[in-house]
């Protein structure tokens, strides 16, 4: 009995730290900056220096204010842009969309 309660113990003190440590752990302005600036610039208008070479990159991040498809973008990806959704959590790509929404963008008014 008291083995149980040691690995309970033991099992839910694992879960806080790894709960804990993921919700820490991600940066939506970090990972904007090493993932996507260099195509959709410091701006989110397109203007990275990759951005104004790839044909397949929309100029700006509006989406026409449709939040759900920027989501699925991120994770999905769309035409030269790459797909996420092994690397972020749902969660996760929606806080970039919120930092993006700080950038001052055509994307802030649709946020």
């Amino acid at each position: 009995m008291t083995q149980l309660i040691r690995f309970s113990a033991l099992f839910l003190s694992s879960a806080v730290l790894l709960s804990t440590a993921n919700t820490w752990a991600f940066e939506p302005e970090n990972f904007y900056k090493t993932n996507c600036i260099s195509c959709h610039g410091t701006t989110g208008l397109g203007d990275g220096h990759s951005g104004v070479k790839a044909e397949n990159i929309p100029q700006g991040l509006s989406y026409q204010g449709n939040r759900e498809l920027m989501l699925d973008t991120i994770l999905s990806g769309k035409g030269a842009m790459p797909a996420w959704a092994s690397q972020l959590s749902r969660e996760e790509a929606d806080l970039i969309l919120d930092y993006i929404a700080t950038l001052g963008s055509n994307w802030a008014a649709a946020g």
